[in-house]
């Protein structure tokens, strides 16, 4: 018996491992693609495309991280019980309800496209609404097959169907964006063809599912189910507060750009600027949001890795683990968001030219690069209630920002352009950041970072941001020779080289880590290496 049960232990690790990498290469897909994309249409079909991304954005967190998750909660005992009708249940009652949403919002968003399209200050969006609302059908499948898989604790047919479903997405993006660009179409329907990729890349994670599905059928029952209407109440219940509040928590970079969707460019309209400049410039502001999303994914992925020690300790009720475990999440959290958000603010020029062949808006770009620390921290103290079985306080914190954001963007963007709405993603992840780490403070009962260590950590930035400043101020002394993309892409890539070995020499420097938390880090075996002969250097 404890043979089998460690042997299910193990596949499950494997699986969460397996589920893990799936997660990183789908956002790395999510994010990088848009760089090529961007060069294809400009920024004026790159603002057409972005001013719709985030509906996009919100079905994807709905069927790859909300419901699945809430849906395998639901089946993962009845699995162990082998109670097959009670699964069967729950896997009909999950998808009629789901179906009915995605009927709603599909119908929200086709029928309303227009007057939705009027309040972004573009009419010409319409297409684009309509087209991305049929996206919406797919999600009662795609999550509740996704959750029967995972509620079996088999992560593997979510993992492969996540990676696939991106890679054909991004492949129809690129392919309709080129054919329809060098057959000249217009941007609004280059954009069209491009959101159509969310048709494919979700059909196809339902076939990938639907075969794994027919290879692992438990569903069939000899007698006909009896519904109970209080069992399903409570179902629905579940799968739409507990799923809608990990959802809501998840998507705050999403409902960040959605708010700059219906904001940002309608205020620079009513702030005297042309409707051709204005979707110039809001084109250009969102080069930032492939960025942030690629430095997020690396700045968390260390960090949440740690969830589950902390979820553990919280069942067994050991306050000491958690604080440990909580301090040593937040304290990776920082390192990796001060890293990546000072580094690229000293090398955000040739990276801008390197990648979006301009360097408009890098000053706009240098802001919304500290996104990444703040929205880095954000995720990993929200990770942190709900491994404490807390799920209001992220929601919570995540409705704030957004009406902090909204209102901000309301306040500056007439003052200071993108420049403004830049600055109030900034201030408003900041508050949401304070917020989050008071009551996290007043839940544990006391410090959940040390200020030594904060003050390492920025001795660390400081040595990377004067190390990299030298650096690109020399080398753009070569300008006077060579101007080019090439060059760019050069200086930008040695750069972020010669950032990491400062920023990490410092950190090993100043042992920011001990030998123990190195330990239990993915990766860390490498740097707890450097650490020891630190120690012996120092002896």
């Amino acid at each position: 018996m404890n043979i089998h049960s460690d042997l299910q232990k193990k596949i499950f690790l494997q699986g969460t491992v397996i589920l893990s990498i799936a997660g990183i290469v789908t956002k790395l897909l999510s994010a990088g693609y848009r760089i090529p994309f961007q060069n294809i249409v400009g920024d004026i079909g790159f603002y057409i495309y972005q001013q719709i991304y985030p509906f996009y954005g919100v079905f994807l967190t709905l069927s790859t991280y909300g419901y699945p998750v809430i849906i395998s909660k639901l089946l993962i005992i009845s699995f162990e019980q082998q109670d097959y009708k009670r699964v069967k249940k729950v896997v009909v009652v999950s998808f009629l309800s789901l179906l009915v949403a995605g009927i709603v919002f599909c119908s929200v968003l086709y029928f309303f496209a227009n007057k939705i399209a009027i309040i972004m200050g573009d009419p010409e969006l319409t297409i684009l609404i309509k087209v991305i609302a049929f996206s919406f059908l797919l999600m009662p499948f795609i999550s509740v097959l996704r959750g029967y898989f995972q509620g079996q604790k088999n992560m593997v047919p979510t993992a492969v169907s996540q990676m696939v479903e991106q890679f054909v997405r991004v492949i129809t993006i690129l392919i309709f964006s080129i054919l329809l660009v060098s057959h000249g179409y217009g941007m609004y329907a280059t954009g069209a063809g491009a959101l159509f990729g969310s048709i494919t890349g979700g059909l196809t994670a339902i076939v990938i599912l639907l075969i794994y599905y027919k290879q692992n059928n438990l569903l069939h029952t000899e007698r006909p189910l009896i519904f109970n209407k209080k069992e399903n109440k409570e179902i629905i219940r579940v799968l739409f507060t507990q799923g809608g509040l990990i959802c809501i928590s998840g998507m705050i970079l999403i409902l960040f750009q959605l708010v700059d969707s219906f904001t940002l460019y309608s205020l620079l309209i009513s702030s005297d600027m042309s409707d051709v400049i204005a979707k110039g410039a809001k084109g250009v502001y969102d080069r930032g949001w492939p960025l942030i999303q690629l430095g997020t994914v690396v700045s968390t992925s260390i960090s949440l890795s740690l969830i589950p020690i902390i979820s553990s300790a919280y069942i067994r009720h050991n306050l000491q683990s958690i604080k440990e475990k909580v301090n040593l999440s937040i304290r990776i959290s920082i390192v990796a968001g001060v890293g990546a958000s000072v580094g690229l603010a000293f090398i955000i020029e040739p990276t801008n030219i390197m990648l979006f062949q301009n360097n408009q808006g890098t000053d706009v770009l240098r802001i919304q690069g500290f996104t990444i620390l703040f929205s880095s921290l954000i995720l990993t103290t929200s990770s942190i209630f709900q491994g404490m079985n807390n799920y209001i306080i992220p929601a919570i914190s995540v409705v704030v920002a957004l009406i902090l954001k909204g209102l901000l963007n309301v306040l500056l963007v007439p003052i200071l352009g993108t420049k403004g709405a830049a600055f109030a993603t900034i201030i408003s992840l900041l508050i949401t950041v304070l917020f989050q780490y008071y009551l996290l403070y007043r839940k544990l009962r006391g410090s959940i970072c040390r200020i030594k260590d904060v003050v390492k950590i920025l001795e660390a930035a400081i040595v990377m941001g004067i190390g990299l400043y030298v650096y690109i101020h020399f080398t753009n002394l070569l300008l006077v020779f060579i101007n080019n993309r090439l060059f760019s892409a050069l200086q930008a890539i040695t750069a972020v080289m010669i950032g990491i070995i400062l920023f990490l020499f410092v950190i090993i420097k100043r042992q920011v880590f001990t030998q123990s938390e190195l330990s239990i880090i993915p990766y860390g075996n490498k740097l707890a290496y450097f650490n020891r002969a630190n120690k012996k250097l120092g002896d």
